[in-house]
């Protein structure tokens, strides 16, 4: 398995270092992030951000990045990353903690032509959401007029009720079986 690549800063005022291995969507993000940082605690103006960052990108492809400006994710990252998430399925897994997942990988697209729209990602979650969720979502009739942070988080309080009963009934089951022996 190929190495990810990882991003290194020892304080917000020194430059950060990107070290070598596969540069994917979440480490360009951390690396655009401590750049940023980077560039607000020194007062970096724009014209000079690229190459006050430049020598920290530890990988010789990197270097040759940012002598060429070719860009070195994996070709069709942002199809396979939509594709992850229209492809993502809540399962057995708490509504809320799903939804996050999605968010974030969601958010990794922005600016992209690939980036769901939040009409989009409702529609997915609606979707996708676990069989027992389904009919509990539907009887509450959520407005579409809802944004998708609260709808989401009223998705949540349904699943969170779901997730208490399914214990509930795994205790009583549980109590049950210790009773009968």
């Amino acid at each position: 398995m190929t190495k990810t690549a990882t991003v290194e800063q020892s304080a917000p005022s020194k430059p950060p270092k990107l070290l070598a291995g596969e540069l994917t969507p979440e480490v360009a993000r951390d690396w655009d992030n401590v750049c940023s940082t980077y560039f607000m605690h020194k007062e970096v103006v724009a014209a000079d951000q690229v190459k006050m960052v430049a020598f920290g990108m530890l990988d010789p492809r990197l270097h040759t990045w940012y002598l060429s400006q070719y860009s070195w994710l994996e070709s069709h990252w942002d199809t396979k990353l939509r594709k992850k998430v229209l492809g993502s399925q809540q399962g057995s897994r708490p509504f809320y903690e799903w939804a996050l997942e999605l968010q974030n990988q969601n958010a990794l697209l922005y600016g992209n032509t690939a980036h769901l729209s939040d009409v989009q990602l409702r529609n997915q979650m609606e979707a996708n959401i676990c069989d027992e969720l389904t009919t509990p979502v539907l009887r509450a009739r959520l407005a579409d007029t809802l944004t998708l942070r609260n709808w989401i988080e009223e998705v949540k309080h349904l699943d969170d009720k779901r997730m208490e009963d399914l214990a509930s009934h795994r205790k009583i089951t549980e109590d049950i079986l210790k009773s009968s022996r």
